[in-house]
């Protein structure tokens, strides 16, 4: 009895450290667990690019980041493989566009003249009371400003002549528009009456001139003649049917068209304008004074200098 016992005391004292592996492998995950507790402390301090190099260095791993099928193939080139370590997916500069980018991004290749939402403004108040009346009309869509006017508001029945009322719309007019660069056209408009006189033999020639009397009295005026062409289309696109008398008038008109586009001022022009108010040739400096000088200016100051330039207007030699 005896030695049985002491035999089975003997086979279970052989396994007793077997807690220690257990324990070693609970260290090691404490371990980690720190190790990554203390990566993340760091990443508050530094930047993401010093967190997963430390975490590479770590850990002895290399991630590499393969870019997925992108969708909008043809328009961006697909991200190369880059190593992610604080790095974009993306190359630097950008993806590249594909040809034809000058078309997208360069927009403004036409000069836009003034806005025409701000000119349709000004034509509301220069002409409120022909609007409310009906001699006059204003729409705008995307491309073009178009004042309708009557025609038999402003000439007689089969006649190109201005009458008083036209002297005394056109100045209204043109103060909203000598001060923008827009292209304008002035479209003459007829009903479909036939007409045959010693002035006109139809009624492309008299939409004609009565378009060309609207631009001439909107030079008169002070609008700038490189902007303004004429348009004449007799009795074609009517605005109401011509079977009555009420529609025949409607169609009898002459549209003021103001285009978003306008014409930049020539740098070369410009150039020559101011070289042409200046003198012929270049202006050299003049030489000093051997004092110091003082020159009354004609706001009442002075000026107290050695370097001598040319009086200004007003200014009175030292």
């Amino acid at each position: 009895m005896y030695q049985y016992k002491r035999r089975n005391r003997q086979r279970d004292d052989q396994h007793l450290d077997r807690w220690l592996i257990s324990y070693a492998d609970y260290m090691t995950l404490m371990f980690a667990l720190f190790v990554v507790l203390y990566a993340m402390a760091l990443a508050r301090e530094g930047s993401l690019e010093q967190l997963t190099r430390r975490l590479g260095d770590l850990f002895h791993a290399q991630h590499t980041v393969i870019a997925e099928p992108n969708p909008s193939d043809g328009i961006m080139q697909q991200a190369s493989d880059d190593m992610l370590y604080g790095h974009g997916l993306k190359p630097e500069g950008g993806p590249d566009l594909v040809d034809g980018r000058s078309e997208l991004v360069n927009f403004n290749k036409k000069h836009q003249g003034s806005s025409l939402s701000n000119l349709e403004h000004e034509f509301n108040e220069a002409l409120l009371e022909l609007v409310n009346s009906g001699f006059a009309d204003i729409q705008r869509d995307e491309d073009w400003l178009v004042l309708t006017l009557s025609s038999s508001l402003l000439f007689a029945s089969g006649s190109a002549a201005p009458s008083a009322n036209l002297r005394a719309i056109i100045p209204s007019v043109a103060k909203v528009l000598s001060s923008s660069d827009n292209y304008i056209r002035v479209r003459g408009y007829t009903d479909s009456s036939p007409i045959d006189n010693e002035i006109f033999s139809s009624n492309w020639e008299l939409s004609s001139a009565r378009a060309a009397e609207v631009l001439e009295q909107m030079v008169l005026q002070g609008v700038r003649p490189d902007l303004l062409a004429v348009e004449a289309f007799g009795a074609n696109f009517p605005l109401s049917s011509n079977d009555t008398a009420e529609g025949r008038a409607e169609n009898r008109r002459v549209d003021i068209a103001v285009s978003k586009w306008g014409k930049p001022q020539d740098d070369e022009q410009t150039a020559d304008a101011d070289e042409s108010a200046g003198n012929d040739g270049p202006v050299e400096p003049l030489p000093d004074y051997d004092e110091v000088q003082v020159i009354e200016l004609p706001s009442g100051g002075i000026r107290i200098t050695t370097r001598r330039e040319p009086p200004e207007q007003g200014e009175q030699q030292p």
